[in-house]
């Protein structure tokens, strides 16, 4: 006679924490990329540099039709969301709001406007990334039309080639030179005055 298999209660037990934590990173995996609004970038620099992450940064504002395209069709795509998040820590900022003010990434407080006129930010989105202490490493001012632009943006920056190349070259040189201009076509959304 065969006698079922029976799990004891420890091994059930064991399984359902295995299941659970697998759910909690299946969720946090999923979670979509720029998906926290800020106002404080120090903060944000800090948990990065925890993380063992650079802090990226996503300029956007509320009817920017070029901002709601990145979202729909470059963050939605869910492996180079998870490989972009697994190198920065993502967060936006809402440029459009006329009263914004910001804590920037070396900790002190500033209208959002000025301080992104000073970044040279001049309409959205813009995606600006901040190394460990804060400074600016490089500034994306425009579209992007797909998750594989995203990564290569991100492997460009992280691997420094933006000391030696423009990213529309390094596009170019990892994508055909049509699919590279197709894929940073599009207008920007200015900024409101």
């Amino acid at each position: 006679m065969e006698i079922p298999f029976q799990w004891s209660f420890p091994r059930r037990l064991h399984a359902l924490a295995v299941l659970f934590l697998g759910l909690c990173l299946s969720v946090a995996v999923h979670a979509e990329i720029f998906s926290e609004r800020t106002e404080d970038l120090a903060q944000q620099v800090k948990l990065a540099t925890g993380q063992g992450k650079q802090l990226a940064v996503l300029f956007e504002q509320d009817g920017c039709d070029a901002c709601a395209r990145l979202r729909r069709n470059v963050f939605s795509d869910k492996a180079a969301a998870k490989r972009f998040a697994s190198t920065f820590r993502t967060v936006s900022v809402d440029l459009g709001r006329e009263d914004g003010r910001v804590v920037t990434p070396d900790g002190s407080p500033q209208p959002l406007r000025e301080w992104a006129a000073r970044l040279r930010v001049p309409g959205t989105p813009a995606l600006l990334f901040f190394d460990r202490d804060g400074h600016i490493l490089y500034r994306h001012v425009g579209p992007l039309t797909d998750g594989e632009a995203l990564r290569l943006l991100a492997r460009y920056v992280v691997s420094g080639e933006f000391e030696n190349q423009p990213f529309a070259s390094f596009l170019a040189s990892h994508r055909s030179a049509a699919a590279a201009k197709h894929s940073l076509q599009g207008d920007i959304c200015r900024t409101r005055s």
